[in-house]
């Protein structure tokens, strides 16, 4: 849930381990770490492969990267933002991966297709200026998580109901 404050080490260390516990390239960040999150947000559609992506983007890893942002484009079932970023993303680091080729001869046409903002989210991620793309920071006390607080919650009254129906059995 830290991922915003984890430096070059300790997203090494979470990619290694995304890649080898075999996990499902396709299975939701939200089933795995057993938290829930609002399903229309990015963090709710966050799969395996979308933060192996990301955290490959944070570390400079554009080769692989670009490899993961194709997988991503062809299963994607996320929002037409998210697809967009991805398109863009993926037409900015085919230029970075080519020594013949300059972003700054492209940009101004790129902006025109997919539009200054997006632009400046892609630019940003590739210069590390943008982290996590649209993964808005939370932090262990799940800050801004609303719909998992509501869900604690449910358990927590349901915890309290029994205890009061065991006290009135017993």
């Amino acid at each position: 849930m830290n991922l915003h404050q984890l430096g070059e080490v300790g997203l090494s260390k979470l990619l290694e381990k995304l890649e080898n516990n075999e996990l499902d390239e396709y299975g939701d960040i939200a089933t795995l770490i057993g938290i829930e999150f609002d399903e229309n947000t990015p963090w709710g559609q966050l799969t395996v492969l979308e933060l192996k992506l990301l955290i490959h983007l944070a570390l400079k890893q554009f080769d692989q990267a670009q490899e993961l942002v194709g997988a991503f484009l062809q299963y994607n079932d996320n929002t037409v933002e998210r697809k967009l970023f991805y398109q863009a993303l993926n037409a900015v680091l085919e230029i970075l991966l080519d020594d013949d080729l300059e972003l700054e001869n492209y940009i101004v046409n790129f902006r025109r297709m997919y539009g200054d903002e997006r632009m400046d989210a892609v630019v940003g991620s590739v210069d590390g200026t943008v982290r996590f793309f649209g993964l808005t920071p939370t932090n262990m006390k799940l800050d801004g998580l609303d719909r998992h607080h509501r869900l604690i919650d449910s358990y927590k009254k349901i915890h309290a109901a029994r205890v009061k129906a065991a006290a009135i059995g017993a």
